[in-house]
């Protein structure tokens, strides 16, 4: 009786079976579940697709969905007040040119998360470039001393 033949006889083939195909669907398991939950954290908002369509939003807390073949997180919008600051180079009436400071605060609605992240390639770049115009256009009407 040689090596193979005691190795073969003390471990039956169902027993090696079941327990590395029990292995491999733990495995599995963990992996497809992992792929279902989604964990959202506060003031931000996932947006989650459907085979690359828009399906919902998950908001903060532990939420779940279907697994990742079928629905993916696509992305995540932040909710929370966020400040753009830059200055800008305007032409007063009386022709002196000013660097005016600006500010801007703003914040994504709720309601309004899939219009924002779909629609808006460059929020900041958008929101920056129409105050630039209407503080230019706005200063273009003043007198230096009155800016």
């Amino acid at each position: 009786m040689g090596f193979e033949d005691t190795f073969a006889q003390s471990v039956p083939f169902w027993k090696t079976f079941w327990f590395w195909g029990g292995a491999f669907a733990l495995g599995a398991f963990c992996l497809l579940m992992n792929s279902m939950i989604v964990i959202t954290r506060q003031q931000t908002a996932n947006v989650v697709e459907t085979f690359g369509q828009y399906s919902n939003i998950k908001s903060a807390g532990l939420t779940f969905k279907a697994p990742w073949p079928f629905q993916a997180v696509a992305g995540w919008m932040n909710l929370r007040i966020q400040e753009l600051g830059q200055e800008i180079s305007v032409k007063s009436a009386d022709n002196a040119f000013l660097l005016v400071p600006v500010k801007i605060q703003y914040k994504v609605m709720a309601s309004k998360v899939k219009e924002a992240f779909y629609e808006l390639d460059n929020p900041e770049r958008q929101i920056l470039s129409y105050v630039f115009n209407v503080v230019r256009s706005k200063a273009n009407d003043m007198d230096m001393d009155e800016i």
